[in-house]
């Protein structure tokens, strides 16, 4: 297998309500990401849990999109030339983050045995191979087994039967989306070298987040972390890429990144986009990296703080001078022709 050029994503659809992907919103969307010269789409469908203790995932009436304009959107996108990776997401509606879900295994109390490590994943392997099944009749190009699911990540051999269920019905490339969790080095995620490329939450900050930064300072700012993500790739034998990334249109971009409060935020759109320039002259040239995949292209769920003073929105969806790099960058972007052996 091989990818013919680098990544150059963005994220479509998370949280997107049931009927979303068969507007005239949807396709106007999917227009403006092909005419910047996006190449990958990371197109999320979200299925729940009631708490993030619970064992059983589902679907939900409102907030998860029906399979037959998913299948349209998957279709609409490759008409555009815009390859995918289908991005199946869990979500607990309790609105803890998914990283919390943990189960186990005791028995503490002599008669009496627990374990809810079983049911969720028996569940899980259901919800997967469900959207499995979808990217192989679509044709899709990777699929994503899961994201940020921290506290589940350590049950190896759980994971093993996970990955063996989706290649039984889907035989593109698959991947999962950690965290920055790139120092754990324990056998218990070795599994994670099973995979074809593996996935990163790459809101790494490389500046400041209260003043602004220079793109030639947040160049600068990756060093640490690209030795990092060097050794995770050569620990597990591996490419990695950024399945998901970003900032918020702010002064101090380079250190706000992910981060939910944007409290006594300051709109500017430059740094957001030397941010995502600094993330492409730092990393795109290392043999072991990828691409990147943006956090995100529409938003779903408006956040009230997230307005500010002056009226704009500060989520990270890309403001204008990030969309002019985005679109200055997958121009010129350096071809990586790089073949993934299993």
């Amino acid at each position: 297998m091989a990818l013919d050029c680098l990544i150059n994503g963005m994220t479509q659809g998370f949280l997107a309500p049931r009927g979303y992907f068969l507007t005239e919103d949807a396709e106007k969307k999917t227009a403006e990401m092909a005419a910047l010269g996006i190449n990958w789409v990371a197109l999320v469908v979200n299925q729940f849990q009631e708490t993030f203790a619970s064992t059983r995932i589902f679907d939900d009436n409102r907030r998860t999109v029906g399979d037959r304009e998913l299948i349209a959107q998957i279709e609409r996108l490759h008409r555009a030339g815009i390859k995918v990776m289908l991005k199946p997401m869990l979500e607990p509606l309790d609105s803890i983050w998914r990283g919390a879900i943990r189960h186990a295994r005791g028995n503490i109390i002599a008669e009496t045995t627990t374990d809810t490590i079983t049911p969720w994943f028996a569940s899980y392997r259901d919800f997967m191979r469900r959207y499995a099944e979808i990217a192989r009749e679509t044709g899709c190009e990777m699929f994503c087994i899961g994201c940020e699911l921290d506290g589940m990540e350590n049950h190896c051999a759980q994971w093993q039967k996970q990955l063996a269920a989706v290649r039984d019905v889907y035989k593109g490339l698959v991947t999962y989306n950690l965290t920055m969790n790139i120092t754990e080095f324990s056998a218990n995620r070795r599994w994670l070298a099973d995979l074809d490329l593996v996935g990163v939450s790459g809101y790494f900050k490389v500046g400041p987040n209260d003043q602004s930064s220079s793109l030639a300072d947040m160049v600068k700012g990756w060093q640490s972390h690209k030795e990092k993500l060097a050794r995770f790739a050569e620990w597990l034998g591996r490419p990695l890429f950024f399945a998901e990334t970003g900032t918020r249109p702010v002064i101090g971009a380079a250190g706000v990144t992910g981060d939910y409060n944007a409290a006594n935020a300051r709109y500017n759109d430059q740094e957001q986009a030397d941010y995502y320039r600094s993330m492409q002259m730092a990393l795109s040239n290392e043999p072991w990296f990828y691409g990147t995949v943006w956090w995100k292209w529409d938003e779903h769920q408006e956040r009230p703080h997230y307005f500010l003073p002056d009226g704009h929105y500060v989520g990270c969806e890309p403001a204008p001078a990030m969309r002019q790099a985005m679109k200055e960058w997958c121009a010129q972007a350096p071809v990586a022709k790089k073949t993934l052996q299993r």
